[in-house]
């Protein structure tokens, strides 16, 4: 397994007079779009401050790229990290490209990398304008651009999309789940948005009450985190929402499960790399007093769970020892 950017161990943040989040265990890997939820004023922003070494942790450790934050000089943490936080300065004079330029303070200066980071963020038509003249939204991606340009292996954004109309949502996600992908950066961000976090990230973390829960979108919503959250039910099926892009896949598992859980157990499969079809491995879905059960029987090999990353996993692990047919 890949080792983690970024690891949260017994993490608690806030303030002298007020913890805020406690018991935060996490991992963040390369090539991963995590999105970091919750009520307002649940904690989201401190959380991400702390992550960055802006604001002191209450308790607990991070460790940046295998070694605590602390061991890091600010210039070598912006080799590593590149954020774009809430306040989004407008300093008067500069224009976006300037602005984006700023982003190579850790690094030689390479305009020709910021010019990629402004394409990337499809800001590219702002690059001669003044800051005062953007919108917040506009302002918005060349911060998200100016992060970028520092090549960094990690991401952290506050609120991304908070002055963006929905369909400029959908693209801002999607360019950055496919820069995650191809140049293997983490990348972890805040949303308000719940629809755009279930369809575009591949794990979340739900802060509710103080306290986190980590996983897939399904697994979170079959758990029935969100339900802690946002008052919906177990078996809420958005109709309406833009799916997530699944992998191509050739691998099958065949599926029983009750109707009402059927559209959020194949959305996991299929973000997994499985999709339904004859096949010797099963899957068995069923609901006993509340609670969800995940049976697998892999040609006789049965194991069972109470979690759909769990089973992810091991499906996972069968197909990579050829266990699971193409």
């Amino acid at each position: 397994m890949k080792d983690p950017i970024l690891q949260s161990i017994g993490l608690a943040v806030g303030y002298k007079d007020r913890t805020v989040v406690s018991g935060m265990d996490f991992s963040l890997f390369r090539g991963e779009v995590v999105s970091l939820l919750g009520p307002n004023g649940s904690g989201k922003s401190t959380a991400l401050r702390t992550l960055l070494g802006l604001q002191p942790s209450l308790d607990g450790v991070v460790l940046l790229d295998g070694a605590p934050l602390e061991a890091y000089s600010p210039l070598k943490r912006a080799r590593i990290v590149g954020a774009a936080l809430s306040d989004r300065p407008r300093p008067w004079g500069i224009t976006a490209l300037e602005l984006v330029e700023q982003g190579r303070f850790s690094r030689e200066r390479d305009e020709e990398r910021c010019v990629r980071a402004m394409e990337d963020m499809g800001a590219m038509e702002l690059a001669g304008r003044q800051l005062t003249e953007l919108s917040d939204g506009e302002l918005q991606r060349v911060h998200v651009a100016r992060a970028l340009a520092q090549d960094p292996s990690l991401l952290i954004l506050d609120e991304p999309t908070s002055f963006l109309d929905q369909p400029r949502r959908v693209e801002v996600l999607r360019r950055l789940r496919r820069l995650a992908a191809e140049r293997d950066i983490s990348v972890l961000l805040s949303l308000h948005d719940l629809d755009l976090a279930l369809s575009q990230s591949d794990r979340c973390i739900l802060i509710v009450d103080g306290v986190i829960s980590v996983g897939s979108p399904e697994d979170l919503v079959l758990r029935g985190a969100f339900g802690d959250a946002y008052g919906q039910p177990r078996d809420w099926d958005p109709l309406e929402r833009p799916e997530p892009d699944y992998p191509d896949t050739s691998i099958t598992v065949e599926l029983s499960c009750p109707d009402h859980l059927s559209y959020w157990v194949l959305r996991g499969l299929r973000r997994g790399g499985f999709a339904l079809g004859s096949s010797s491995c099963r899957l068995i879905v069923s609901v006993d007093d509340g609670d969800i059960l995940f049976r697998v029987d892999n040609e006789g090999t049965v194991s069972e769970h109470g979690r759909l990353d769990s089973v992810i996993d091991v499906l996972s692990g069968d197909r990579e020892s050829s266990r699971c047919p193409r």
